[in-house]
């Protein structure tokens, strides 16, 4: 905390908000519904980084996928 006010000149006040990690399945469902996607698609994905995780390039190839399809609210 002292390291960013030092560097960034910047007043740090308060506690740093701590992320709550998400379990797979949570994952899955919320990239399955926001996404429409399939959860073997990401289940796949998630397998390859052995967790919550997904590659900013499948992501990436999911929003043209989408953009090409016009399927605007997904892509927003």
């Amino acid at each position: 905390m002292h390291d960013v006010a030092s560097l960034l000149h910047l007043p740090i006040t308060g506690a740093f908000h701590s992320i709550e990690a998400l379990h797979v399945d949570k994952v899955v469902f919320l990239l399955v519904e926001l996404l429409e996607v399939s959860s073997k698609e990401v289940r796949d994905e998630t397998v390859q980084y052995h967790g919550a995780y997904v590659q900013l390039l499948w992501l990436r190839d999911i929003y043209r996928s989408k953009c090409d399809t016009t399927q605007w609210t997904v892509v927003a």
